[in-house]
């Protein structure tokens, strides 16, 4: 079997770290998101960060997307991890936008891009 990298950003909101996966493209199809998030965000053995955010596609919104802390478990929306979702939309996701919308878990964001 033949494994390939994931591509990730890693960004940091108000002192919490994280580490962004654009997955519109499925590059986590077949992964175990709550153990890969325990695995990668152990500051000791790997890369390390307090949560990682997986951008998915949204027929609702812009984009949409899934949080997990740094012990896997799920979130359902955390304030500082969406600043950096919005920041990644804004330059590495979706050059050129004003502002957007975005969908999780918990709830609707609206965010004003960068001018």
């Amino acid at each position: 079997m033949t494994r390939k990298g994931i591509p990730f950003s890693k960004l940091n909101g108000s002192g919490n770290d994280f580490l962004l996966i654009d997955d519109r493209g499925d590059a986590m199809r077949g992964i175990d998101r709550p153990s890969f998030a325990a695995k990668v965000c152990d500051r000791s053995r790997s890369i390390g960060a307090d949560g990682v955010i997986v951008i998915e596609p949204s027929r609702r919104a812009d984009f949409r997307w899934d949080f997990y802390n740094a012990d896997g478990s799920r979130a359902g929306m955390c304030g500082n991890g969406g600043r950096c979702a919005a920041r990644f939309a804004a330059t590495a996701a979706s050059p050129g936008f004003r502002r957007s919308t975005s969908w999780t878990a918990a709830a609707w964001r609206f965010g004003h891009g960068w001018s």
